[in-house]
């Protein structure tokens, strides 16, 4: 981390996929406030969303992993065409069945806690202690060694609602959010 608080941190995500994190909001607080989240209808529930900017067809190391053989420029194709129908690599959002689903490739928390994203937070936690500091535990989010995932301490349904809170009813008006904010900085 250098004085402004940015982070350049070369991340790997399952396999051989990996990510150049650079985080620059230096505090949680810019995180919130620069990362505004819409209310969305889903069935009968309303919940928040940040859809993100950061598409997986303009992922920065694709080239990286045609050049390594560990994709093809046709898999490359292939995902990026698919990939209209998900969600960008920074995109967030807590209004379906899961407590919170992160990402293009649609990492969650589940209800209980765990999940592919909590894993993931796990794992980044044992090899980059400084960074999981500054972009969860700072801002209150905590990967356990059970792989659960807690925000001031609540997980499981509570979080849940928690995080529905403040979006539950319709407004076209783009809101912050105290927990989510910060996991759309982390996720970007």
């Amino acid at each position: 981390m250098n004085e402004n608080g940015d982070i350049d941190v070369l991340a790997i995500y399952g396999g051989n996929c990996e990510k150049i994190i650079k985080y620059s909001c230096s505090t949680c607080d810019q995180c919130i406030k620069n990362n505004l989240l819409a209310t969305v209808k889903y069935y009968k529930t309303y919940g928040p969303r940040y859809i993100g900017t950061l598409k997986l067809s303009q992922f920065s190391q694709w080239d990286t992993l045609i050049s390594k053989g560990e994709a093809t420029d046709t898999d490359k194709s292939i995902i990026s065409a698919m990939s209209q129908n998900e969600a960008n690599l920074d995109g967030i959002q807590a209004y379906d069945s899961e407590i919170l689903t992160a990402g293009a490739m649609q990492k969650t928390i589940n209800p209980k806690g765990q999940g592919e994203f909590a894993q993931q937070v796990y794992e980044f936690k044992q090899q980059y202690p400084a960074a999981y500091k500054h972009l969860f535990e700072d801002c209150v989010w905590i990967g356990s060694s059970r792989k659960i995932m807690s925000y001031k301490g609540v997980t499981g349904e509570a979080l849940k609602k928690a995080l529905r809170q403040d979006f539950s009813t319709p407004t076209k008006s783009l809101q912050s959010s105290k927990a989510l904010g910060p996991l759309v900085c982390a996720n970007s």
